[in-house]
């Protein structure tokens, strides 16, 4: 959890610059839980909830901070981990690549195949090519994106995103779709 590594990130630097990591924002993809005393106590900054992806916002004096004291062993056992780290970091996806297109394009309407295809600078065919190896189709893709970005919309004005009712329901509006959630 990004909390929880929020929250480690700002003890080590304060073991090594004396103060906590000057971040602005935490984001996380998740809606905001309705207590929220945990962020608050763990977090030095405003936690954004619903967000685009997970991430730390920094403030730029972080790049100014220096360290208490110099420690070669440290450093050396660092830089290690961090190549390691590097050298295993997963490489995005035609799946990851092609789904951030769609959730970008879903904002002006509704994204065709080859829409998406000129934007990542490939035919609609190499595309097609490309998802099917990994397995995934571009509708289902589409579909997906489409039902999360109701989701994010549908707690961005209700608050909840379940709850059913169907007294009750959320009729959310989105570009060739119409889809109407319990509320």
């Amino acid at each position: 959890m990004l909390a929880e590594g929020q929250a480690r990130v700002d003890l080590t630097s304060r073991k090594i610059f004396g103060a906590g990591m000057p971040s602005k924002e935490v984001w996380m993809r998740f809606p905001m839980p309705r207590d929220t005393r945990a962020y608050d106590t763990l977090l030095s900054s405003p936690v954004r909830f619903s967000a685009p992806d997970y991430g730390i916002l920094l403030r730029p004096e972080v790049l100014e901070m220096r360290p208490r004291e110099a420690d070669p062993a440290l450093a050396s056992l660092i830089g290690r981990q961090a190549e390691s780290m590097l050298s295993n970091m997963r490489r995005e996806t035609t799946c990851d690549e092609v789904r951030r297109a769609v959730t970008e394009e879903l904002r002006s309407g509704a994204p065709a195949m080859h829409r998406i295809a000129r934007r990542l600078a490939t035919t609609p065919s190499t595309l097609r090519r490309r998802l099917l190896e990994e397995g995934v189709r571009y509708k289902d893709l589409l579909e997906s994106a489409r039902r999360e970005l109701v989701e994010h919309l549908t707690y961005a004005l209700t608050g909840k995103v379940d709850g059913a009712s169907e007294d009750n329901p959320i009729n959310v509006y989105l570009p060739g779709i119409k889809v109407t959630i319990p509320s």
